[in-house]
């Protein structure tokens, strides 16, 4: 009887984590990301809905020179697009790219307050 009762507890919860894991997809996210520093962020990884999103990864250019990236969950309909902004000056792109999987569009990287990535950057400019 306790046996019965240990292999119907064990299919429930195997149930249940399954539907759970197919209703949700995990991503990594990060607002403003430069070089391999992600400065700004509220949690490093977000779940998202699977029916309306992949996780993907945002790069922004001007011309070829890449300048910051974001990643996070991307609607279906703006997957592996390119968007290009002109102004009079410059040209900026958007390439996004998604992938279908927990914790498929990046890998772990270190993670500064937006002051401290502020900091950096202003420092990496002046050398």
């Amino acid at each position: 009887m306790k046996l019965l009762l240990v292999l119907m507890l064990s299919a429930w919860l195997c149930a249940d984590l399954g539907q759970t894991q197919s209703q949700n997809l995990d991503c990594y996210q990060c607002k403003f990301r430069f070089n391999s520093y992600c400065m700004h962020t509220i949690s490093p990884v977000i779940s998202c809905l699977r029916s309306d999103n992949f996780c993907g990864t945002t790069k922004v250019s001007i011309g070829t020179n890449m300048v910051y990236s974001m990643t996070g969950c991307i609607l279906n309909s703006e997957c592996n697009r390119t968007l290009q902004e002109q102004s009079p000056t410059k040209f900026i792109n958007y390439n996004t790219t998604c992938c279908y999987g927990n914790l498929c569009n990046s890998s772990p990287h270190l993670t500064l307050s937006l002051l401290s990535g502020l900091g950096v950057l202003v420092r990496l400019l002046l050398v």
